[in-house]
């Protein structure tokens, strides 16, 4: 009859492992037949797609404020054409035409954008912490395995090993992984040269979390460390984790995308990564990640940057169409709210104005353009004023 041995008490120590473990991301390799060792090691063979997801998601932060960047860029651009066109149009008389459409076209959208601008911040910060947060977590997990690693060479004769060089086969004879030769996980450590990708497939998650891996596609055949005494985290021969007599036969490590099991044995042949296409039910960390990107890429994307380029749309059956040049027709005088569409009289005004873009963006030659703006503003008022 088997006896279970005493748990020992939970230390400051286990609980910190116990945190840090609650956030592993990982991505799928090709599946093979699971036959890993129970105090067998992980090995680095498919860990490169996973530590440049890290990577990926570590760059989120840098890849949103520069889209943001591009927003803004945009907006100044079309500022300096609202300004420069006001006061080329002179301080003593009315605007014209294609003056007043343009100085209210602009306008209205940059006031449009301006507002949505705070929304796309607030989502931008939701989606830089989630993403910061998954990175942080690989770099944190193979942080504590790299220093659970006691590499003094081949691992039969290492004290312990988590992170080993080679494939399935080499528990015995490979060689554990440290920060200063990192194999092909450095970015695990590093977290440098990743590019957090497009809305349509954020952190290039959907390929490098593309199918279910499970067994040997992680861990090796063999046991690894001296006298096969294995790493402290993974090993499930032990009673605090995965000895049919314990308690625990499962543990979900970075939030549920590697979910060790035995199922009551002494292998890791139901341990597994998930696939991205249950990612929102088994890992919501990483969710909550890929689906903040999407929806400020999304805001940026189409509330923002398209949203500006229709000031320089140059079609003029689609131009029409814009609820804001109507209204800055009707601002302008050239329309009428009861104008139910656009009449085709009113598209060379319309073409004058993406005429004058060109030359209107290049701002004035000569002194500041806010200063000058603000000096031609009120001109005109005084001169209203004294014509009043």
């Amino acid at each position: 009859m088997q006896h279970r041995r005493p748990l020992k008490t939970k230390g400051t120590k286990t609980i910190a492992v116990q945190t840090v473990l609650a956030f592993l991301v990982v991505v799928p390799i090709d599946k093979a037949m699971a036959t890993a060792d129970a105090k067998g090691a992980i090995h680095h063979t498919n860990l490169g797609n996973l530590c440049e997801l890290a990577a990926n998601l570590a760059n989120s932060p840098d890849k949103i404020k520069a889209k943001l960047g591009e927003v803004r860029t945009a907006v100044k651009k079309e500022k300096t054409i609202k300004q420069t066109a006001f006061i080329a149009a002179g301080n003593f008389k009315p605007l014209n035409a294609t003056v007043a459409f343009a100085t209210s076209l602009i306008g209205t959208k940059v006031d449009k954008v301006t507002e949505t601008l705070v929304t796309a911040t607030e989502q931008a910060a939701t989606a830089a912490l989630s993403a910061g947060l998954a990175a942080w977590a690989v770099q944190e997990i193979f942080s504590v395995l790299e220093q659970l690693t006691k590499d003094t060479g081949a691992s039969s004769s290492a004290q312990s090993v988590c992170l080993i060089k080679g494939g399935n086969g080499n528990g015995a004879d490979g060689t554990g992984i440290k920060k200063s030769d990192p194999g092909n996980i450095g970015k695990c450590f590093t977290l440098a040269g990743g590019n957090a990708g497009e809305a349509s497939d954020p952190f290039a998650a959907a390929s490098k979390l593309s199918a279910k891996v499970t067994g040997d596609g992680l861990f090796t055949s063999a046991a690894a460390g001296s006298a096969g005494g294995g790493c402290s985290v993974t090993n499930i021969d032990t009673n605090s984790f995965g000895k049919s007599s314990a308690a625990i036969n499962s543990l979900n490590l970075a939030g549920g995308i590697i979910r060790l099991a035995t199922g009551g044995g002494n292998n890791h042949q139901q341990s597994a990564i998930i696939a991205h296409t249950t990612a929102q039910a088994e890992a919501p960390h990483l969710h909550r990640a890929i689906t903040a990107y999407k929806t400020v890429t999304q805001t940026i994307q189409t509330s923002l940057l398209n949203e500006l380029r229709k000031l320089a749309e140059p079609n003029w059956q689609t131009a029409k169409t814009d609820t804001d040049v109507k209204t800055a027709f009707i601002a302008s005088g050239l329309a009428t709210p009861e104008t139910e569409e656009l009449p085709d009289t009113l598209e060379a005004t319309y073409k004058d104005y993406l005429a004058g873009r060109g030359r209107w963006s290049q701002g004035i030659e000569d002194g500041d353009l806010q200063n000058a703006y603000t000096k031609t503003v009120y001109a005109k008022q005084k001169r209203q004023k004294d014509l009043l």
